[in-house]
């Protein structure tokens, strides 16, 4: 009896540290996709009038909506760019002054 309640927590704990990692990940895209809007301002005035075309058409929804909608759709944006926009960034902060 003890060899399985050892196993549901071993499961558990495996459980945790891979949605620890999960969500580690998601919030360090998140941070590198910030970063990269911030150093290169041609693509974040694109990306900041793509994304009020965006909430424009989505006006039918309630303001809660809205807001999860558009928290995904950014998460989204930051994930799908997550391998590109690294390097620029390491550049970036390595060369301060190309800014």
């Amino acid at each position: 009896m003890a060899w399985i309640i050892t196993a549901i927590l071993l499961l558990l704990l495996i459980w945790q540290i891979l949605l620890a990692r999960r969500f580690a990940k998601k919030l360090n895209v998140l941070n590198e996709y910030t970063q990269f809007l911030l150093f290169h301002p041609k693509v974040y005035a694109d990306h900041r009038a793509k994304f009020g075309n965006f909430l424009k058409s989505i006006v039918d929804k309630d303001p809660t909506n809205r807001a999860m909608i558009s928290y995904q759709v950014i998460e989204r944006m930051a994930l799908q760019l997550g391998d590109t926009i690294l390097l620029p960034n390491v550049v970036k902060r390595a060369n301060p002054e190309d800014m």
